[in-house]
């Protein structure tokens, strides 16, 4: 008769939600839970007692989970993660994971232990998603292609004109002062005309912006080059630039060129549009919205 502590732990083994089993030396299962045998499509009775060959290698589409179990077994692995795809008797393909373990011991008493794990519908989601993110993506770089079409088209209609505007209002401000009349709506004219241009320029550098080419950057060699340009720029136009920069170095996954472009403009604009002469320039580890980079 079992003892109570025999009863307890089969009824243990027998209540886990994952599948338990357990090999011994001569590769026959001598533990299988219900749970691992409704997921590998056989009776309890048809495991116990049976062997990994009998069982799994006369299906040459199960050779990948056998192997696993043999690669423990033979080289006396010890906490091995797979997943591998398994078919059952009836013909369903299933993906499991599998942990698995050598038991260590005396001779008679070595085997390998067995946790099955059915993750075929979490597999299923996985790939659904990764399937649905490319066509977000698609969709995406259809959208960017469309929007870049559009800003060439629109940069290319208004160009000329704001050139054109630009030139006759520089020749109606020189006709007036060649007649001695004094007016300020030439020079505002000419004014706006160039902020058009300036606004095209950009609507262009937009639509000239290429297809990603994602490669590794580091966060600290593009800065310093920014920086650079920045200070050359800041001299030509009389001012000076502080520096305060405690980026941690790191490796990103960008495109580099792009990079390299969003900081010349982050930079360039706090130069542009700071109060004062005297620019401090900011850039710390992200912390809120605000932390990335201030100027005054």
């Amino acid at each position: 008769m079992s003892s109570l502590s025999e009863i307890i732990a089969q009824n243990v083994v027998d209540s886990l939600p994952v599948g338990l089993l357990i090999v011994d030396q001569t590769g026959d299962f001598v533990t299988a839970n219900p749970t691992a045998a409704a997921i590998l499509g056989f009776s309890q009775a048809e495991l116990l007692g049976r062997g990994l060959g009998e069982l799994f290698f006369t299906n040459d589409a199960n050779y990948r989970f056998g192997q696993v179990l043999v690669d423990v077994i033979q080289k006396e692995l010890v906490g091995l993660c797979r997943e591998v795809p398994y078919h059952t008797p009836k013909g369903a393909t299933l993906r499991l994971s599998i942990i698995s373990s050598y038991l260590r011991g005396e001779a008679a008493q070595a085997g390998v232990v067995i946790i099955l794990h059915d993750i075929t519908e979490l597999s299923r989601m996985q790939r659904r998603e990764t399937e649905i993110l490319m066509e977000v993506n698609k969709i995406q770089e259809e959208k960017i292609r469309s929007l870049s079409r559009l800003a060439d088209s629109v940069a290319h209609q208004i160009r000329n004109p704001a050139a054109a505007i630009g030139g006759f209002a520089a020749r109606l401000e020189k006709l007036l002062a060649a007649h001695g009349l004094a007016s300020d709506y030439p020079g505002i004219i000419i004014d706006e005309a160039k902020r058009l241009e300036s606004l095209v320029a950009t609507v262009a550098r937009f639509a000239a912006l290429s297809k990603l080419r994602l490669a590794p950057a580091s966060t600290g060699r593009h800065p310093r080059r920014r920086r650079r340009q920045t200070e050359k720029r800041a001299a030509a136009l009389g001012r000076t630039v502080t520096w305060q920069m405690a980026l941690p170095e790191a490796e990103l996954i960008v495109d580099p060129q792009l990079l390299a472009a969003a900081l010349t403009e982050l930079f360039q604009n706090a130069l542009q549009y700071a109060a004062r002469d005297q620019v401090t320039i900011r850039g710390d580890r992200a912390r809120s919205p605000r932390s990335m980079s201030t100027c005054r």
